[in-house]
This record gives C-alpha cells, sequence and structure tokens, in this order.
C-alpha cells in the first residue's frame, strides 16, 4: 500500500490481540526474506481490532523484544495492520499519473467511500487496464482508506522506539502479494465459467483479517466478516481459485481447483 521507494533492513511487525510476531526482511529486493522470526504475547487489553487501546503496554514488551541482539540493529518497521477498519475498494479511472492521478481520486473520495474521508489516509496501487466505452485507455485501481487515529498511534509508538515507519501495510495485501495473486471478479466465478487469468479481476469490497500461524478451529459462520476469492495465474491455462474467509481473529483458506 506504500507509494514510496523502500529498501534496506526492515523489522516487519504484526500485532493483534493475541500475539505480536516480529521478522527481519530486507526492502526494495525481488523475494524479500524473513529471519529472526519471533512471536510474544500481547498484554491483555491492550489490543482490539487492531487499534492500539493501551500504546504502553504493547511498547513496553515490544521494547523488551527489540533489545534482542539480532534487532538492535535494525531501525526501520513495516507494520502489518490485522483490523477490520481498513476499507478497500476497486474503481476504474481514465489512465493518469502522478499529480494528476491524485488530484482525481481525492476529488472523487466521496464517492468511493462512505465515510468521512477527511479521517482516513487513501493509498492506491495499479492493477489492470481496461478499454473504456469509446476506446480509450482507462486503468483499474485498488483502493484502500486506513483511518489517521489507528496509523497516528503506530507512528507514535515507532518513533518512540527509535524506529522510522518505511511501510504500513493491511494483512490481506500482504497475502495477495505472498501468494502473487491477483483481485478475482466474483461475478465470473458465479457463472461458472473457465477462463485463463490474464489481467486482475474485480473483488468485492473486503474486511482485512489476520493469518494465524498455529493450528485453530474453523471460525464460527455467524461472526465470519468476509468471504472474497483470489485468482492464483497459473501457466496451464487451468484456474485456481482461494477462498479467503475472514473474521477479526481467524483466516481460513480454501483452494478450488477450475473454479
Amino acid at each position: 500500500m506504500s507509494k514510496k521507494k523502500i529498501s534496506g533492513k526492515a523489522l516487519v511487525i504484526q500485532i493483534d490481540r493475541e500475539y505480536i510476531r516480529i521478522a527481519q526482511t530486507v526492502l526494495g529486493v525481488a523475494d524479500p526474506p524473513l529471519n529472526d522470526r519471533l512471536e510474544i504475547t500481547t498484554p491483555e487489553g491492550a489490543v482490539k481490532d487492531g487499534q492500539l487501546v493501551d500504546s504502553e503496554a504493547v511498547k513496553a514488551v515490544l521494547k523488551e523484544a527489540l533489545e534482542r541482539p539480532e534487532y538492535s540493529h535494525t531501525h526501520q518497521a513495516v507494520f502489518c495492520l490485522c483490523t477490520s477498519q481498513v476499507i478497500s475498494e476497486q474503481v476504474i479511472v481514465p489512465k493518469l499519473s502522478g499529480t494528476k492521478l491524485d488530484d482525481l481520486l481525492h476529488a472523487n473520495l466521496d464517492m468511493y467511500f462512505p465515510v468521512d474521508v477527511q479521517d482516513y489516509v487513501i493509498a492506491h496501487e495499479p492493477i489492470g487496464e481496461v478499454e473504456g466505452n469509446y476506446g480509450s485507455a482507462e486503468q483499474k485501481l485498488q483502493l484502500w482508506a486506513t483511518p489517521k487515529a489507528l496509523l497516528k498511534k503506530y507512528y507514535a509508538m515507532a518513533n518512540s522506539l527509535g524506529l522510522s515507519v518505511a511501510a504500513v501495510e493491511a494483512v490481506g495485501h500482504c497475502l495477495v502479494n505472498a501468494m502473487d495473486a491477483t483481485y478475482a471478479d466474483p461475478n465470473a466465478m458465479q457463472k461458472g465459467k473457465k477462463r485463463k487469468v490474464q489481467k486482475p479481476r474485480k473483488t468485492n469490497k473486503t474486511t482485512e483479517s489476520k493469518p494465524d500461524i498455529e493450528n485453530r478451529e474453523p471460525a464460527d459462520a455467524a461472526n465470519e466478516e468476509s468471504i472474497s476469492p483470489a485468482v492464483k495465474p497459473e501457466d496451464t491455462g487451468d484456474s485456481s481459485v482461494l477462498y479467503l474467509a475472514a473474521c477479526p481473529e481467524f483466516l481460513i483458506m480454501t483452494f478450488v481447483k477450475d473454479g
């Protein structure tokens, strides 16, 4: 979700209600490694839906962890947000770039998101090109809106720990990148058609959750927040669909071959 170019060593920090996960990586490379992984327990009641309810308690346990020799010389951080408060949407706009694209998006944000956009930080990523009604070239963008109040606490905590924030990512976006997947068109899946994956497809608005590395019981259907298909590109011409069932504390992933 970050548009700036980033490089160098960094700590990837994922914080949820139960655990804080830390790993060391190298930014700006094709296949960034995840080394020196560590999992510690989140202080009880300190985090709720990604929000730092008790920043001082989280800071205390992070400070102790970051004193480990393998982390002590790394001063950049990438936060992976585990929250349902990140809103995502796809839009099709004229093929613009730079400030012209930024100006267009900000002028129409109230059409994309049903919130007061002044309270949110907006990020976008191009995910494909489409042909307009009159043959003009247009582009498809993935948009994210993240509450400023949520981000402010992460930045403040990082700065108090002597870290600069290189990027902030939503966990769902991290998963898509990690699997080299793209955003699928749920309407195409409902039609039952097999198609080659040649360009990104449309998806519903997604609610972000976290990946859990431990074995857990399936989440209750009544508590699920969303189910969004993501298509993994293949060279064989066959198609596979990954269904993500996400709720605040669990993520269930199911691969279905040929649709």
